[in-house]
């Protein structure tokens, strides 16, 4: 299980520190790119398993998705499969897009204030969240539907989500909150736009999109038509782009469930994790 940059655990750095603007330059690509690579390289080493079987929900289906496409054949020969549930990577059909378009505003704040970091653990928003949830259980709830990623309503689960909200929100990069939106903006998967800086950095005007097609390790999608951060008309255009040799597992389609169900929904083990289970069973 790996934990990622800027979170609780991994703050540490080289020659920089967590109150660096320079520290939080980064979005999920070079989580995807570096850490999530130098993770598995590492478990590889060091332990006896011929495979690793990497799982991962939201942003952790986008780190692998980024990882397989740029490495396709170093993750073909660490990986025995790639379980991704709720996998957001071009955000075209999700609901709620007023964020979305309150992102450049955000953003153009952001890097005028030189602001890196969202809801670090002294933000106030942190701060309200973490103290009310244990105790107001349903305010919890409310939260996270607020965001559009709550509960389906035979899924809601308040002493889950107290649970989940005495450590999120979490730090979170600004660049990868502006990623995201990108997303939801241009309908692709596609590296992050620094606008004019484009040329220099990738050689031509627009941002490249990842090669999802040049994946050769086996993917295994996990989705909900009730998914609000990961649409079924997005997973169907991941799935119609991977090649037919990281398909050999197929995907699985769960009814009423919402981004956070998968992970805090009552019923989660009965609709996904047995089945999960059973395609463990089977490698």
């Amino acid at each position: 299980m790996t934990n990622s940059r800027g979170t609780r655990f991994s703050t540490k750095h080289v020659n920089l520190t967590i109150n660096d603007y320079a520290f939080w330059d980064f979005s999920f690509h070079e989580i995807g790119l570096y850490d999530l690579r130098a993770s598995l390289k590492y478990i590889y080493r060091k332990s006896n398993q011929r495979k690793i079987i990497v799982i991962g929900h939201s942003m952790g289906s986008t780190e692998s998705l980024i990882y397989a496409s740029m490495f396709p054949e170093e993750a073909k020969k660490l990986s025995h499969v790639f379980i991704l549930m709720g996998p957001t990577s071009s955000l075209k059909y999700i609901k709620g897009r007023i964020f979305a378009q309150l992102i450049p505003f955000l953003q153009e704040y952001a890097e005028k204030e030189r602001l890196g970091v969202a809801f670090w653990k002294s933000s106030t928003m942190a701060d309200i969240v973490h103290n009310m949830c244990p105790h107001i259980p349903d305010f919890c709830i409310t939260v996270f539907n607020f965001v559009g990623a709550g509960w389906a309503e035979e899924e809601e689960n308040p002493p889950a989500a107290a649970l989940i909200l005495t450590q999120h929100p979490r730090a979170m990069s600004y660049k990868s909150i502006f990623h995201y939106g990108q997303f939801v903006s241009s309908g692709k998967f596609q590296m992050f736009d620094y606008g004019q800086k484009n040329i220099e950095t990738y050689g031509k005007l627009e941002p490249p999109e990842y090669p999802i097609e040049q994946i050769k390790a086996p993917i295994f999608l996990v989705y909900s038509p009730s998914d609000n951060f990961a649409p079924e008309k997005d997973i169907d255009n991941l799935y119609q782009r991977l090649p037919g040799i990281s398909k050999i597992y197929g995907k699985l389609r769960i009814e009423k469930m919402n981004h956070i169900d998968i992970i805090m929904g009552k019923h989660r083990k009965e609709k996904i994790y047995y089945k999960i289970e059973d395609l463990l069973n089977k490698l």
